[in-house]
C-alpha cells in the first residue's frame, strides 16, 4: 500500500508540464531494420556499469548528420520502456533547452521509481535536485537489481556552434560522477562542444562512429530492399546496391530515397545521374525542386522556404498567416511575398516534410530532418533571411493582439526575443526585455532559464551601452528559477507588477 500511495504521489507531482510527449519523434522512427553491430557494442557497456560497484558511465556516440542516432535511441526506448529519454530538438518549443531536458528526465525518474517530491528538493536548484532524484532513484534500482538508464539524444541541437545554448557547454548540466547502477548515454554530432565531456576523469565511454561506413551498409542494403518489397516498387538488386552505396552510411539519405518514388524511378532510369553522399543528394534535390516548380521563380522559393526554415518550432500555414497579420506587412516585402507563395512552395518540397500528406495548410510545418530545415536556411540569402526575422520580429511584438490559446500567439510569446537576435535588431531585443507586460506572459508558456539564456545571448550579441542591462536581466531570471513558479501562483493577477517592480529596482541597483 505505501509504494502505491508513493507511485500516486509521484505521478501527481510531475502531472503538469514536466512531461514532454515525444510522440512526434517516435513516429519519424516506427521500425529499425539492423543494427545488431551498434546494439552489442552498448550492450558491452551496460555490462561494465553492472559490473562496476563503485560508480556508473556516460557513453557518447558521436555520428554525422544522417546517421541514425534518433533512431538508435527510440529504438533502445521501445525496448525497454523503463530507460527515460529526451531529444534536444531545434524548432520544438523547448525541448532545446537544458532546463525543460532535466526537468522531464527528473520527472520519468519519479514516476518509474515512485520518487514524489520531498520538502528538502523544494529548496534545491534544479541541477542538484536532477542529482539527489537520481541518487534516490539509483537506490531503489540496486535493492531491485535492475539497472537505471537514461538517454539524451542531439546534444549538438542545444550546445553545438547553432545551438541556443552553444554558450553552455553539456557537461555543465550533468553530474560529473554517476551512482553506482547508473548509465546515460549521449548521441551528438561531432564538435568541440563534446571536449569538456570527455575529460579522463570523467567515467565516459566514446563510440565515435563518424568512419563507420562498412558497418552500416549492409543494414541500409536491407532497408532498401524491405522497402522496395512493401511498397511494391520491385527495383533491381544492382539498383539497390547501387543505392545502398550512394547513400556512404547515411540511413536519412537512405529513407528519403524511399520517400520520393518519383525522384526513384528517375534514378532507375539513369543510374549515372544518382548522387553520393547526403550533401550532394541536398544540391541535386534543390535543383529539382527548382526545376519542378512551373510559374515559381528560384529567388520567390528560396524566400517562401526560408520563411519555414526561419521558424523557430513548426506553424500551420494557416497560423503563420495570423501571426503575420499582426505585423502589417508591406506588400512589397521579402516576408509578404514569401507568405504568398509558401503554399506553392511548400508542395514542391512535401516529401521533406515529417508528414507528406497531412493538410499543408493546417499541419505544422515541421521538417522530416534538422539537417533539411538548415539546408533550406542556407538557400536564403543573408539580407532576405534578416527580413525575414524582422518582420517574424514585428509579428511577436503584436501578440496581444493574436487570439489566446492559439499557436500563433504562443509561439510570438516564446519567440520575439530570438527572432530580435536573429534580425540583428538590439533595440528591439531591449525594449521587449524591459516590457513586464511582455515578460509576464511569456514566462506563462517558457521555462524561466529560456528566457535569462536570450538576454545572455542579446548581451554577448550586441555590445554596448545597453549590453549591461541585458547581462543584469539574464541574471535577475537565472537567480529566480527555482522562485518564480511558485511566486507567480500566489500573485495571480499581480504578477505583472511584482515583474516590473522587481525588475526595475535590479536596473536601479546596477545604475546607482
Amino acid at each position: 500500500l505505501s509504494e502505491a500511495l508513493a507511485a500516486i504521489a509521484a505521478a501527481e507531482s510531475t502531472r503538469w508540464g514536466d512531461l514532454l510527449d515525444y510522440r512526434t519523434e517516435f513516429a519519424r522512427h516506427e521500425t529499425r531494420v539492423g543494427g545488431e553491430w551498434l546494439d552489442a557494442r552498448v550492450e558491452a557497456i551496460r555490462d561494465e556499469v553492472r559490473r562496476d560497484p563503485r560508480q556508473g558511465r556516460y557513453l557518447l556516440l558521436i555520428a554525422p548528420a544522417g546517421f541514425g542516432k534518433s533512431a538508435f535511441v527510440t529504438h533502445q526506448v521501445r525496448h525497454d520502456p523503463s530507460r527515460a529519454v529526451h531529444f534536444l530538438r531545434q524548432g520544438m518549443g523547448n525541448w532545446d533547452d537544458p532546463e525543460a531536458m532535466l526537468r522531464s528526465l527528473e520527472a520519468q525518474l519519479r514516476r518509474r521509481w515512485a520518487l514524489p517530491m520531498e520538502d528538502p528538493e523544494k529548496a534545491m536548484d534544479l541541477r542538484e535536485r536532477f542529482r539527489h532524484v537520481l541518487e534516490r532513484a539509483a537506490r531503489k534500482a540496486r535493492e531491485a537489481g535492475a539497472l537505471i538508464e537514461l538517454w539524451i539524444d542531439g546534444l549538438d541541437e542545444a550546445f553545438g556552434p547553432a545551438g541556443r545554448f552553444a554558450r553552455s557547454s553539456p557537461e555543465e548540466w550533468l553530474p560529473a560522477l554517476l551512482p553506482p547502477g547508473v548509465l546515460i548515454g549521449l548521441t551528438s554530432r561531432p564538435g568541440e562542444h563534446l571536449l569538456p565531456l570527455q575529460d579522463p576523469r570523467r567515467p565516459i565511454r566514446v563510440l565515435d562512429l563518424t568512419q563507420a561506413i562498412a558497418a552500416q551498409l549492409p543494414d541500409i542494403r536491407r532497408y532498401l530492399e524491405q522497402e522496395s518489397a512493401r511498397r511494391g516498387l520491385a527495383l533491381s538488386p544492382a539498383f539497390l546496391n547501387a543505392l545502398a552505396e550512394a547513400t556512404e552510411g547515411c540511413f536519412l539519405l537512405a529513407v528519403q530515397f524511399m520517400r520520393d518514388p518519383g525522384a526513384l524511378q528517375e534514378y532507375a532510369d539513369h543510374p549515372e545521374r544518382l548522387p553520393r553522399g547526403l550533401e550532394a543528394w541536398l544540391q541535386a534535390e534543390w535543383r529539382r525542386i527548382v526545376r519542378r516548380a512551373e510559374g515559381l521563380r528560384e529567388e520567390k522559393l528560396r524566400a517562401a522556404l526560408g520563411l519555414t526554415a526561419a521558424l523557430f518550432e513548426p506553424l500551420s500555414i494557416e497560423d503563420l498567416e495570423e501571426l503575420l497579420t499582426t505585423a502589417r506587412l508591406p506588400a512589397r516585402s521579402p516576408a509578404a511575398r514569401a507568405l504568398h507563395h509558401l503554399e506553392a512552395a511548400v508542395r514542391q518540397a512535401a516529401h521533406w516534410l515529417a508528414h507528406p500528406a497531412g493538410n499543408l495548410r493546417r499541419t505544422p510545418l515541421a521538417w522530416f530532418h534538422s539537417r533539411l530545415r538548415e539546408f533550406l536556411r542556407d538557400q536564403t540569402p543573408v539580407p532576405v533571411r534578416r527580413d525575414l526575422h524582422r518582420a517574424l520580429m514585428a509579428a511577436c511584438a503584436g501578440w496581444e493582439a493574436l487570439p489566446p490559446n492559439r499557436p500563433a500567439r504562443t509561439y510570438a510569446l516564446r519567440y520575439r526575443l530570438r527572432h530580435a537576435l536573429a534580425a540583428g535588431d538590439a533595440q528591439a531585443l531591449r525594449q521587449a526585455l524591459l516590457d513586464p507586460d511582455y515578460i509576464a506572459a511569456r514566462l506563462t508558456v517558457d521555462e524561466v532559464l529560456a528566457l535569462a539564456a536570450d538576454a545572455a545571448a542579446g548581451a554577448q550579441a550586441f555590445p554596448g551601452p545597453g549590453a549591461g542591462d541585458l547581462a543584469v536581466i539574464s541574471r535577475f531570471w537565472q537567480r529566480r528559477v527555482n522562485l518564480v513558479p511558485e511566486v507567480r501562483a500566489w500573485l495571480g493577477e499581480r504578477w505583472g507588477g511584482w515583474v516590473r517592480m522587481e525588475l526595475g529596482n535590479e536596473l536601479a541597483g546596477r545604475l546607482g
